[in-house]
């Protein structure tokens, strides 16, 4: 039954009047702390004292951004009862909205550059005059306006003066940021980057504004931080250094939090920007670039910025299963981002391009992949969508709502402009409509049907010729989409109204009420259809593409059971599911007995057994695939007829041993289903549309015999190196009871015995034997469940778990961006990572 809707202005007031009040028991809203950070050089003028009123202005900011998310009546909205209307209301990049709604996304735009606008010192209520030039004289208005507003433009005006005051809201002591960017701030080896600055102005002879995109931003770490997860301690990490252009892992992170830091770096990005904080957000790699949307951001810069929280109530998303953290989604001061953040892995450049088209909304865990060299395609996630309301005495109720993504988005990175993409459900066996239901938390993987549409692609993208390269190399990406757009497309007459791609899903979380999630195991294939193409790799695409689903056999062993958040990676090797057993130099020696036979007759007959040049040849007549980086040849050459020519064979007994079978398995590990963490892993060819379950093994301590076990992780990244399956970050079994207050069954961590598989925060699975050392495992007395055996100088309980960070892979090297830190033993104390980490991991696997 409806509720009789009010008139427009007796809604509004009543909102203002009676603002719900908190439930029992609930926590007090805080805000995260950073545990690294970046600081830009050249330092503007807001020095360490000058900074006092940013924390107020930034309070009187997140109201006025609350304030435009206050409740409306939906008869007011188009579409009330279609996605882009009523679940789309309020947000920050929704254009199907009405006029109203687009003058509230350009205020919430303003406000939200007013946040990373570190240039102002103090705000005045003046600087606000092109967002309050769009305000209405409504009652919300006038009482936000002489209520808890009014409060913090109060404390800026009564501060305004004062130089010698430091806010009380903040807590400047020791363990703040602050100090050690004060202290790196001073350091010797800034010296050399202000002395190119110097060259660059008298050499170049540019404005303030060109030199703006050479800005360095400096890592930081938290002073002194109260964890394990530093060992910074009291010394300066900025004494020593030459270079202001990376921060050794060594210098800062424990052996807890980082056991690869020889190998890890904190490098200093360059650009006009700083590198927001984001969490739970999307990131695509394609060539040199990482394209990063969607996720939330924090509202502050630095810790002595946060806003003060005390004037706001939430009523946040209940039932968030794992990996999301309710302390973070329901935050106040974690807001959606709606911008696209362009790194270069190479030049460490950061730019925020212009978006156009039909943009997506700030989508939650939503997942991209690369379509072809110019198009990345975006499908599910989650946007939280707030509504506040003011009460008389000055407190803001927030409630949050989410609302799950069920359409595509395919952006081209030249142009930055987004094309919508419904996905129609197509018809199979007794079902005329069926439906792709909306998800979050899927694996999706990219499957190519048309190479040579994909080779015409991605030769066109690099084919440009030598004079537009060379005036291009140093355009912007905004430069670059200018530039591009000027160029005429061809789309006549090159009509392909073909499937350019395929793009499965699997699994995921899909919405029940606006409160209830259901774990899915469904799987579907979507076709990405383009209907022209143009210059420089330009596709015009359809604005709906179909979904088939995979049909799942009668036998419930051959498929996955259904999760959520699991880890997935298409190999770019061929993989062989020959499993070998023994130690390293016998399964070493037993591989090449069994694939290798040496033969003394090289030559004819009339030749002698004596010589010294020995044929190596297999039992198979296969030819072996040479590696090209190996031998200097390319891959799969062909034996010559000369019978002086040293030729090798090799036999091919694995099923997923196969030079045409690269690129094409899909594999999947973990994921929960709520939370219940799963450990299996999956193999999914794409050719055969089939599912093979695989399982890790390990000797059994008591028995000279291999047993099959899991390794249960879920919110963790699967990428690939070698023939090695690395994973980065996640939660355990453990890390859920604990975060999530399961009772009884409530654990720190791990125990003194051990922690449980998956802990570290960098882990290798080995998928040529899918091994597990018994050195590094121990099996618990009374169970069948194995925990790694750790070093007696390092406290089980002090490793470090990492949640919503994505990890980006160039030429060897992974950079991890975002995301939360937590210690195992303090579980309800989250860091916010604001630095990126580089990591360059050994080809090898420390368990297997």
């Amino acid at each position: 039954m409806h509720k009789k809707q009010m008139a427009p202005e007796e809604q509004v007031d009543n909102n203002i009047d009676q603002a719900p009040s908190l439930d029992e028991g609930e926590e007090v809203l805080k805000n995260l702390p950073y545990f690294t950070n970046y600081f830009e050089l050249p330092v503007n003028n807001t020095d360490y004292i000058a900074r006092k009123n940013f924390d107020l202005r930034n309070e009187y900011l997140l109201k006025k951004y609350y304030s435009y998310k206050s409740a409306t009546p939906y008869n007011n909205v188009e579409n009330n009862n279609t996605e882009d209307g009523s679940l789309r209301k309020n947000s920050i990049t929704n254009i199907s909205d009405t006029t109203s709604s687009m003058k509230d996304i350009f205020k919430l735009r303003k406000i939200i550059d007013k946040f990373f606008d570190d240039s102002d010192i103090i705000l005045d209520v003046h600087d606000l005059e092109e967002i309050e030039k769009f305000e209405n004289d409504t009652e919300i208005a006038k009482k936000l306006n002489k209520g808890s507003d009014s409060n913090a433009t109060s404390r800026i005006s009564e501060n305004k003066n004062d130089e010698n005051h430091i806010s009380t809201n903040k807590n400047y002591n020791r363990d703040s940021s602050a100090i050690e960017r004060l202290e790196a701030i001073g350091a010797k080896c800034t010296s050399s980057y202000y002395k190119y600055i110097e060259r660059l102005e008298t050499v170049r002879q540019v404005d303030n504004i060109s030199l703006s995109r050479y800005n360095v931003w400096m890592p930081a770490v938290r002073k002194n931080a109260a964890c394990s997860l530093s060992t910074n301690g009291e010394k300066s990490i900025y004494e020593s250094k030459t270079t202001p252009l990376f921060i050794k892992g060594t210098q800062y992170l424990s052996d807890a939090a980082d056991p690869y830091g020889g190998m890890s770096v904190m490098p200093s990005l360059f650009g006009e920007q700083k590198l927001p904080m984001l969490v739970y957000h999307c990131a695509v790699t394609t060539g040199d670039n990482v394209y990063m949307l969607g996720g939330l951001m924090a509202c502050y810069l630095y810790d002595e910025d946060a806003p003060s929280l005390k004037d706001f109530e939430v009523s946040g998303v209940k039932n968030l299963p794992p990996p999301l953290i309710p302390e973070i989604i329901n935050c106040p001061s974690m807001i959606s981002n709606p911008y696209l953040y362009v790194l270069s892995m190479s030049s460490k450049h950061l730019s925020k391009p212009e978006v156009s088209g039909q943009v997506p909304p700030p989508l939650i865990s939503a997942q991209g992949s690369k379509i072809t060299e110019r198009h990345i395609f975006i499908y599910g996630g989650f946007e939280i969508k707030t509504v506040a309301t003011f009460g008389k005495n000055g407190k803001i109720h927030l409630s949050k709502t989410a609302f799950v993504n069920g359409s595509g988005y395919i952006l081209d990175i030249v142009t930055c402009k987004f094309t919508k993409i419904e996905i129609l459900g197509r018809p199979y066996g007794g079902f005329n409509y069926p439906t792709v239901k909306a998800r979050f938390g899927h694996a999706q993987a990219v499957a190519n049907n048309q190479s040579n549409l994909s080779t015409t692609v991605s030769n066109t993208v690099s084919r440009v010729e030598k004079s537009e390269s060379q005036s291009t190399a140093n355009m912007d990406v905004n430069e670059l989409r200018k530039y591009v757009e000027s160029r005429t497309f061809n789309s006549r007459g090159n009509s392909l109204l073909t499937s350019i791609c395929s793009i499965y899903i699997f699994g995921g979380y899909s919405q029940t009420t606006d409160d209830y999630y259901c774990t899915m195991d469904d799987m579907w294939k979507i076709e990405i259809t383009v209907v022209s193409k143009g210059k420089l790799g330009y596709l015009k695409f359809s604005p709906s593409a179909y979904a088939t689903m995979i049909e799942k056999p009668q036998d419930s062993g051959l498929w996955p059971s259904k999760r959520a958040f699991p880890g997935f990676v298409v190999p770019p090797v061929q993989l062989s599911s020959e499993v070998d057993f023994g130690d390293f130099e016998t399964r070493l020696l037993e591989r090449l007995k069994s694939s290798f036979h040496v033969e003394t007759n090289l030559f004819d007959n009339d030749q002698k057994e004596d010589s010294p040049i020995l044929k190596v040849q297999t039992s198979n007549t296969e030819e072996m695939s040479i590696s090209s980086h190996l031998t200097g040849y390319s891959e799969g050459m062909q034996k010559k007829s000369s019978p002086s020519c040293l030729s090798l064979y090799s036999k091919r007994n694995g099923k997923l041993e196969s030079e045409s079978n690269k690129g094409k398995i899909l594999i999947i590990h973990g994921g929960s289903d709520h939370t219940n963490v799963i450990g299996d892993m999956w193999l999914f060819n794409f050719t055969k549309e089939t599912w093979e379950h695989e399982h890790f093994l390990i000797k059994n301590p008591q028995e000279d015999r291999y047993k099959a076990i899991d390794i249960p992780l879920v919110g963790h990244t699967l990428t690939f190196i070698g023939y090695s399956a690395v994973s980065f970050g996640g939660l355990t079994q453990d890390d859920i009871n604990s975060v999530y207050n399961l009772g009884d069954e409530a654990k720190v961590g791990g125990d003194h015995e051990g922690l449980a598989l998956g802990s570290n925060l960098v882990n290798y699975i080995n998928l040529k034997t899918f091994q597990l050392e018994s050195k590094e495992l121990k099996l618990v007395a009374g169970t069948d469940e194995y925990k790694l055996v750790r070093d007696k100088t390092v406290n089980a309980r002090s490793t470090v778990l990492a949640i919503g960070c994505i990890v980006a892979m160039n030429n060897g090297s992974y950079l991890l961006i975002g995301g939360v830190l937590a210690e195992r033993s303090k579980l309800s104390k989250f860091y916010l990572r604001g630095a990126a980490v580089s990591l360059t991991l050994p080809a090898m696997s420390i368990m297997a």
